[in-house]
């Protein structure tokens, strides 16, 4: 059966978060999802058939920018998760900055879009 592999990564920060896990999501339209949760440094690895999939993730109210990622059969994708330090203050709910907390980026070479 034909696999890809994603390696999902939360990048070691101190300050912002340091203490709250992200929970990552990856699905197909009109599938079932599967959620993940990553506390500060740690990587998870799942395996994936091949096709396209939105990923996101989130923590409280605030989100990443909703991507989608195309894997190809033997991909081994890494998507790393960390805070959008572009911003400063206090996120409110449904702003800019709360719905681009997290920054979520795809290493060069893999078939991903921003949605």
């Amino acid at each position: 059966m034909a696999q890809a592999t994603l390696v999902i990564r939360r990048s070691k920060h101190v300050g912002r978060d340091m203490f709250r896990a992200y929970q990552f999501t990856v699905g197909r339209t009109g599938a079932p999802r599967q959620t993940l949760s990553l506390r500060n440094g740690r990587e998870q690895t799942i395996e994936l058939p091949p096709g396209s999939y939105l990923v996101q993730a989130k923590i409280a109210w605030c989100l990443s920018r909703i991507g989608l990622l195309e894997l190809a059969d033997g991909d081994v994708v890494t998507v790393t998760l960390s805070p959008n330090l572009d911003y400063s203050g206090v996120p409110v709910k449904g702003s800019d900055f709360a719905n681009d907390y997290i920054r979520l980026t795809v290493e060069p070479g893999a078939a991903y879009f921003s949605v």
